[in-house]
C-alpha cells in the first residue's frame, strides 16, 4: 500500500486534500462549538459522507467509486489519528481508537470483491450515525429526555444487528471466498469485530 502512494504522486496530494477537508471542517466547526461537539459533527460528517460513497460502489461497482470511498474514509482516519495522538490521554478507549483507525485504513485498501470491504464500510458507518445524535442531545443544556431515550434504543438495535450478525458475517465471507488473498485482512479486522460486540453490550446496559 505505502509503496503504490509512493509510486502515485497525485493519489498523495488526494489524500492530503482529503485530510485537510477534515482539518478545515474542525478548524470551522470549532468556532462555534466546544471541542467535543467539534469532534462529534466531524465524525459525523465523516460517517454520512463514507455511507453515501459506500453505497454509491455498492451501486455501481466501478472502482471510481470505491477509490473516492478510500480517499474520503483514509483522509478522516489519519486526521482523527494525529487528533489523538496531539491530545493524548493514556486510556484503554485512546489505544482502541488508534487501533481502529490503522486496522480501518488497512482494510479499505484491499480490494473490495475479495474482502467485501465496500460492504463493510457502508454498513460499519451507517451504524454509527445515530450515535452522533444522541451525543449531540445529550450536550444539551435543556434534555428532551423521550427524544434522548428513542435515541439511545435506534442506536442499540442500528449498531449491535449491524456489527455483530451483519459485519460479522461480511467479515467471514472476505475470509471465506479468498482464493488468492491473504488471511491477514479477517485477522487485522477481527479486533475491530470484538470491539463492536463490547460497544454493543455496552449500549445495552445504558438502556
Amino acid at each position: 500500500m505505502i509503496l503504490q502512494l509512493l509510486n502515485n504522486p497525485v493519489q498523495i496530494l488526494n489524500y492530503y486534500f482529503s485530510n485537510m477537508f477534515f482539518n478545515t471542517l474542525h478548524k470551522i466547526l470549532n468556532k462555534k462549538f466546544n471541542t467535543k461537539l467539534t469532534n462529534n459533527f466531524t465524525a459525523l460528517t465523516h460517517a454520512v459522507g463514507s455511507t453515501l460513497l459506500a453505497g454509491n460502489y455498492l451501486l455501481n461497482k466501478e472502482m471510481s467509486s470505491y477509490n473516492a470511498l478510500k480517499i474520503f474514509s483514509s483522509g478522516y482516519f489519519i486526521y482523527d489519528f494525529l487528533l489523538l495522538l496531539k491530545h493524548w490521554e493514556p486510556k484503554t478507549l485512546n489505544y482502541a481508537y488508534l487501533y481502529h483507525h490503522c486496522a480501518s485504513i488497512y482494510l479499505i485498501h484491499q480490494n473490495p470483491e475479495i474482502y467485501y470491504t465496500g460492504h463493510m464500510f457502508f454498513f460499519a458507518e451507517l451504524s454509527n450515525i445515530p450515535t452522533y445524535f444522541v451525543y449531540y442531545f445529550q450536550k444539551q443544556k435543556q434534555k428532551n429526555h423521550k427524544l434522548i431515550k428513542k435515541l439511545k434504543y435506534l442506536q442499540f438495535f442500528m449498531y449491535s444487528i449491524i456489527r455483530v450478525p451483519i459485519l460479522g458475517k461480511i467479515l467471514l465471507d472476505g475470509f471465506v471466498k479468498r482464493k488468492e488473498g491473504s488471511y491477514i485482512p479477517f485477522l487485522v479486522g477481527t479486533p475491530v469485530f470484538l470491539m463492536g460486540l463490547t460497544w454493543s453490550k455496552k449500549l445495552f446496559d445504558k438502556l
